[in-house]
């Protein structure tokens, strides 16, 4: 029997690894191998207010060193020309006093310089009663002591994109062979220092190769020190080599069960060097931390999210950069009034899904690249994460089994999570 997801007056079932799992979703913690035929009632677990914080991804540049061949972004070779005291002023215009910024390109290192200064204009913010945060996306090839020295004392959040994999990397992510040892080692030296509890690396998955899930997680823990990794699929439309087939997510979902038996043995073996595969640690931190787990508007498109590109045109999304029918306004002007539905319940695949409670992967431009349509879910990153559940409820479901282990599990959990606050 395949694995698989469905749900019943509000109790998911899974079976995966040759298992059969329940769990009820107002109380996630309580998953059993036994049959619940109760009805559970889910609204208290459900949050429904509005995010409380905006999220801003800047375009620095749209310059890179690498050349990577599913990449979304069009390398027209311009830097920002966006001043960091407008964006401080659309800030402000807000209202919101909770700010996250993630500083994008390109490769935005480039721009170093210039990110310093716009740290340094936004720290004042704190003074007006701003908390504000940080992250950076870099494919590691400028990183030096001095930059991770910097990034450590202003508490980034680091996303690392690698191939995880020397011979993938070369081929998928085109850049010197210098280069490529470059980022290779700059990584292990990151891997050393305490910015490694801030690092995650993001490995995009493509159909069609040798090189397993499990062998790339391996190779992030063993050979660069990073335990921290999300696995995705690049935003590729149905010419592209990159793209999956029916035959190819029925291997992929092989890999993931793979890669979930190889960790939970790690894990009841304690060798939590391989603490952090992101899209099953993630799910649990959700089910076991946060008092209400429950939120249907997984992406802040265009509500508390804004991406500003190196003219100032603003997105609901940077992967949507330079796609007119997607302005929603200029860091000059303000927003123009365009909105875009994010109600799951007028989603009509999403909203009937099994998993729709769960799902922390609603992404609409994966949706708008792979069908041409923002609200038809794309199949390929729907079965990535429905597997990815299953495996994270199979996962819980065996710590539960194990009281002395869950507790363990959740102390490393709670600790790592103090890292990123």
């Amino acid at each position: 029997m395949s694995n698989s997801i469905e749900k019943k007056n509000n109790v998911i079932k899974v079976h995966f690894a040759g298992e059969s799992i329940w769990m009820p979703l107002n109380r996630p913690l309580n998953v059993s191998g036994t049959e619940i035929v109760d009805n559970v009632q889910i609204d208290s677990v459900i949050s429904s207010s509005a995010p409380d914080y905006d999220a801003y991804t800047i375009y620095m540049t749209r310059k890179c060193n690498y050349s990577c061949s599913y990449c979304f972004v069009n390398r027209n070779a311009r830097d920002s020309i966006v001043t960091v005291a407008e964006l401080i002023d659309f800030i402000e215009s807000r209202g919101k006093k909770k700010i996250q910024v993630r500083f994008f390109g390109g490769e935005p290192l480039l721009k170093l310089e210039d990110i310093k200064k716009w740290v340094c204009e936004l720290e004042g913010l704190k003074e007006c009663g701003y908390s504000v945060s940080y992250s950076i996306v870099t494919n590691a090839s400028l990183l030096n002591a001095e930059v991770i020295d910097y990034l450590y004392s202003m508490k980034f959040i680091v996303i690392l994109s690698h191939e995880l994999n020397d011979i993938l990397q070369q081929n998928n992510r085109l850049a010197s062979e210098k280069l490529q040892i470059k980022a290779k080692q700059n990584m292990q030296y990151l891997a050393k220092t305490k910015l490694v509890y801030r690092s995650t690396i993001r490995c995009m998955l493509g159909p069609n190769s040798e090189v397993t899930i499990l062998d790339r997680f391996q190779y992030a823990v063993n050979d660069l020190g990073i335990s921290g990794v999300q696995f995705d699929i690049p935003h590729v439309d149905i010419k592209s080599e990159h793209r999956f087939t029916s035959d190819t997510i029925d291997e992929l979902k092989k890999q993931i069960e793979e890669v979930t038996k190889f960790y939970l043995q790690k894990l009841e073996k304690r060798d939590y060097r391989y603490l952090g595969l992101y899209n099953i640690d993630n799910l649990l931190k959700i089910w076991i931390l946060r008092e209400k787990y429950i939120d249907y508007d997984t992406c802040g498109f265009g509500i508390n999210h804004f991406a500003i590109d190196v003219d100032g045109t603003i997105y609901p999304c940077q992967n949507f950069a330079g796609t007119e029918e997607f302005e929603i306004g200029n860091v000059h002007l303000g927003l123009n009034g365009k909105e875009f539905e994010t109600d799951i319940e007028k989603h009509n695949v999403c909203r009937l899904c099994s998993a729709r409670e769960l799902c922390t992967k609603r992404c609409y431009s994966s949706n708008y690249i792979g069908t041409g349509d923002i609200y038809i879910p794309n199949n390929t990153q729907c079965e990535m994460k429905r597997e990815f559940i299953t495996a994270a409820i199979y996962i819980l479901y065996k710590l539960r089994q194990n009281e002395a282990l869950f507790d363990d599990y959740c102390a490393m959990l709670k600790a790592k999570n103090r890292f990123l606050r």
